[in-house]
């Protein structure tokens, strides 16, 4: 589920287990989109911070792990964290590609950025003869 979206902010927190697909069907009508979005639709916000979803990225906005502002963590003692580049910055770095053995991921905190109307995709020529 989407917990919520600030869109003055371009901020949205959301649960883990959300598809890229579902969270970008309710941002697009907003006018936002996640920074980075993953070419398989059905890849979780979860998957892709635990599973360290690195096939996909952004020359601008480097990997969707970039885009992530705060993690909330259930830990071994049953304790939730909320973790940040600051605030239990080594939770909050170990959780990449950590494939759940830090804790339980329950809530996330992402960068936005506002849709563009347009897109234009040039390709260079990959098939040269040699």
């Amino acid at each position: 589920h989407i917990l919520s979206i600030d869109e003055e902010n371009l901020r949205c927190i959301i649960e883990p287990g959300i598809t890229f697909d579902n969270l970008c069907q309710h941002l697009l009508p907003l006018g936002l989109l996640p920074l980075v979005i993953p070419e398989f639709k059905n890849i979780t916000v979860g998957g892709a911070i635990q599973g360290l979803g690195v096939e996909s990225s952004s020359f601008k906005y480097g990997l969707f792990e970039d885009s992530v502002i705060s993690v909330d963590v259930v830990v071994g003692n049953g304790e939730i964290i909320q973790a940040t580049s600051s605030s239990s910055s080594d939770l909050f770095f170990a959780m990449f590609g950590s494939y759940g053995t830090m804790g339980v991921l329950v809530k996330v905190e992402i960068q936005l950025m506002r849709a563009m109307p347009n897109l234009k995709i040039t390709c260079g020529n990959v098939f040269q003869k040699y």
